[in-house]
């Protein structure tokens, strides 16, 4: 919950990001617990829910995620493994939430203005 307040703080405050945030979507989950290990985080993004292009764990939520960026092509897309991608079928993955947001703009494309784990808030998981 505080990751999405803050997401939702972020994007009120920038113009680049959602928008219209009162045309996006909100989705409820139910959960479960599972011995597997989480499949990496898909993130979906489209005009609307009938055109949703969903990319494998993309540059961005990396980036929101303090995560390694290495398997990224171009910056945007990255490579998720056949596991990974076998695991997101069958449930959600997840993916940590810091704050700050990382300071991206569209000037710095490709780069990744984040403070490291060790100076940022854990906020949760997406």
């Amino acid at each position: 919950m505080l990751a999405d307040v803050d997401f939702i703080t972020h994007t009120a405050n920038s113009s680049h990001f959602v928008r219209d945030f009162n045309a996006s979507v909100i989705t409820r989950y139910c959960t479960e617990r599972r011995p597997e290990p989480f499949a990496d985080y898909v993130s979906c993004n489209g005009e609307d829910t009938e055109h949703y292009t969903c990319v494998c764990n993309n540059w961005i939520d990396r980036c929101i995620g303090r995560l390694d960026r290495s398997t990224c092509i171009d910056s945007h897309d990255c490579q998720c493994s056949n596991a990974s991608l076998r695991r997101s079928a069958e449930a959600i993955g997840r993916m940590p939430v810091f704050a700050p947001f990382p300071n991206i703009s569209h000037r710095s494309a490709g780069v990744c203005n984040a403070p490291p784990v060790n100076r940022s808030t854990f906020l949760g998981y997406w």
